[in-house]
């Protein structure tokens, strides 16, 4: 039984280790005994790790492979790294968490450092005990050391930084600036509402200060009548700022004002309420009143066009192909492995495949590269169907009337309530008979379910 257990540990290990690739071919084609000796150990000892699900699908099928066909699923094991022991142990012995303003840093599973921001203070503790603090009054920053004074300084210049907007924006005295500082979602909930905002608020020649270029593309779209402005800015620069004019907003007569509250994300509401119906209290909207989401406005000839050479440079079959967005910045991932079989069966079913992404892809067999907003909405409304993880750039595309398929997964916090919080059916502007939403921590196989709907 040792043995067994020796040969099915090897098994189990031989992915992480290339190297050892070639003795793991000699023993599965010499001992065939052993095989399945070890093919039963392993269902039983690892049948609740997600790795033995891989296993079982490419490793153990239910006839034992060919030495040559087996070969080919290592190959793809470790070209894709399915799946990582050394990660594991290396989670095990370091490892940090982030949640809302604390960070903390594990060894061994215990817990040695942790790092909190508040409003106006930031605390760093180690091994529970708090050694070093910072604490901003009066725009001075306090440092203390095991309650010793060890610096004093000045706050970051944020009149300098909103007086650099003023200039850049070409605002003057009297008008009104809103800064925007959310992703791509908020932004895109925003600009559809951004009329019934403007018509509450009454401003004297908005003007709307962004960090991103992609902010001022997306209220381009749904508000193109709107005066938008990319400042970049760091981001920890961009919260100070937006804290200081919740306290005082008339800087220079100019008067600014947050759109979405900066330190709305960091309240108990945000865990249970819907975060549309939260943007439209935060933004003095009624939230009881039906709104009309529109499709874009405005995409512009040039964008139209490029799409339709983008279908011709990538031989992309504009009649039959799915549009796919395996990514997503709050959202944790699914394994790659999973969007590699299903590719491979959307594939077989005679579709092509786009996906849209921000780096060099790591699935094959599609035709990819990366659009902006108004190429992204141009090409997605050709789809078959657009498939992918929850995020803010699907959210700009649920005005297509195209199948939608939705994946929801825990955030990068660990919080598993996406669904509660973030269901596109509670968005204006929707085809609900076209939404489809799926948890994949309760349905791990869902995209099988998406394949038998297409």
């Amino acid at each position: 039984m040792a043995l067994v257990q020796f040969y099915a540990f090897h098994i189990y290990t031989y992915c992480v280790k290339e190297d050892k690739k070639k003795e793991c071919f000699s023993l599965i084609s010499k001992q065939k005994d052993f095989f399945h000796k070890a093919q039963s150990f392993i269902r039983k000892t690892y049948l609740e790790t997600p790795d033995v699900l891989i296993m079982q699908r490419y490793v153990f099928p239910k006839q034992l492979p060919r030495t040559e066909d087996l070969g080919l699923h290592i190959e793809r094991f470790l070209k894709q790294k399915k799946f990582s022991i050394y990660k594991k142990i290396k989670h095990f012995i370091w490892h940090q968490k982030a949640k809302n303003d604390i960070i903390k840093m594990y060894l061994l599973g215990f817990p040695i450092f942790e790092k909190e921001r508040k409003h106006n203070k930031t605390i760093c503790k180690v091994l529970g005990i708090s050694l070093y603090k910072e604490k901003k009054k009066n725009n001075i920053i306090i440092g203390k050391l095991c309650g010793i004074k060890i610096f004093k300084s000045k706050a970051l210049p944020y009149k300098r930084i909103l007086s650099q907007m003023i200039h850049k924006a070409d605002i003057h005295r009297g008008e009104d600036a809103y800064i925007l500082f959310v992703n791509s979602g908020e932004t895109y909930l925003v600009a559809q509402v951004l009329k019934d905002f403007y018509q509450k608020e009454r401003p004297n020649r908005p003007k709307i200060i962004v960090p991103r270029l992609y902010q001022k593309i997306i209220i381009s779209m749904y508000a193109p009548w709107a005066d938008v402005v990319v400042f970049p800015e760091k981001n920890e620069n961009y919260r100070h700022v937006c804290r200081y004019i919740e306290k005082k907003s008339y800087i220079k007569g100019v008067h600014f004002k947050n759109i979405i509250p900066i330190d709305m994300w960091y309240g108990e509401e945000v865990k249970k309420v819907h975060y549309f119906s939260l943007i439209m209290k935060m933004m003095g909207l009624p939230i009881e009143k039906t709104y009309l989401f529109q499709k874009p406005q405005f995409i512009s000839f040039g964008k139209k066009w490029g799409v339709q050479q983008r279908f011709l440079q990538m031989n992309l079959n504009r009649d039959r192909f799915i549009f796919l967005s395996p990514e997503a910045t709050t959202i944790s991932p699914i394994p790659n492995h999973l969007w590699q079989d299903f590719i491979d069966k959307v594939r077989g079913k005679g579709y092509d495949v786009f996906l849209n992404t921000t780096c060099s892809p790591q699935l094959e067999g599609c035709k990819s590269c990366f659009l902006d907003f108004e190429e992204a909405y141009e090409l997605a409304s050709y789809a078959k169907a657009i498939i992918g993880l929850r995020s803010g750039f699907l959210e700009t595309l649920t005005t297509i009337n195209t199948p939608f398929h939705v994946i929801y997964n825990k955030d990068i916090q660990g919080n598993n309530n996406r669904i509660l919080r973030n269901t596109l059916f509670k968005l204006p502007g929707i085809h609900p008979e076209q939404i489809h939403e799926y948890d994949y921590l309760k349905n791990p196989r869902c995209l099988e379910d998406i394949l038998k709907l297409l």
